[in-house]
């Protein structure tokens, strides 16, 4: 029992955990309220996007306190979403699970980058976005 432990510190201690980069200084911050529709659920909620050429973060909550889910990207190597009791970690250059391929994408619908599977419009203060192969929508009502 003794060196079962002893060996399980040992492989424990060479396991490292993925981390995100700090925020960007020249991120961009916006809130306001958002509207997801897809083929299960609609729901709506207050949104924090941190969006900049490397890094995306999106927070999505039902009023104060009660988070439904946030989405995270570094760099292209690295995406972690939690919401919906679930959670995933990754490289998304190398896997992305279906549901997410949406959530992840909103970072170039954020930045305005042009993507073939998505239906995107914007003005100063609206972001609507059709992703034509799953027909989820996404408006986002942004703050001024």
């Amino acid at each position: 029992m003794k060196y079962c432990l002893l060996s399980l510190s040992i492989l424990l201690a060479g396991c490292t955990t993925a981390q995100f980069a700090p925020s960007s200084a020249g991120a961009k911050t916006m809130t306001g309220q958002m509207r997801y529709a897809g083929a299960k659920r609609t729901f709506v909620g207050d949104f924090t996007a941190r969006v900049s050429a490397t890094e995306f973060q999106l927070d999505v909550s039902k009023g104060p306190g009660v988070a439904l889910l946030s989405v995270h990207e570094s760099n292209g190597t690295l995406a972690r979403f939690e919401g919906g009791n679930r959670a995933w970690q990754g490289n998304p250059q190398h896997f992305i699970p279906g549901q997410l391929r949406s959530w992840l994408a909103l970072h170039d619908v954020f930045l305005d980058r042009p993507r073939p599977d998505v239906r995107a419009s914007r003005t100063d203060s609206l972001i609507n976005a059709e992703f034509l192969p799953t027909h989820e929508r996404f408006t986002f009502q942004i703050n001024r």
